[in-house]
């Protein structure tokens, strides 16, 4: 497995620092999906995709799950008008 170098974070602001890594049963919780259902999604490029923190361990991104979110409601908003 390569393993990248960690940034360098005295550039960064404060609260983009604050970056919060997700398991499959938190991504479950906040999206109300089955863990099939997220594959599948992933599988088709309609969800975000995890990242490989080891051998046999993933996570997602906070950011990137609720910005999916934000986007399903906006599409629901714009198909509403």
């Amino acid at each position: 497995m390569n393993v990248l170098p960690l940034p360098d974070t005295g550039s960064r602001s404060p609260s983009a620092q604050r970056v919060r890594l997700l398991k499959i049963g938190e991504v479950k919780k906040l999206t109300s999906l089955s863990k099939s259902t997220v594959y599948r999604l992933m599988s088709d490029g309609e969800f975000p995709l995890q990242l490989k923190l080891s051998k046999q361990s993933a996570a997602w991104l906070e950011s990137e799950i609720l910005e999916w979110i934000d986007a399903l409601a906006n599409a629901r908003d714009v198909e509403g008008e």
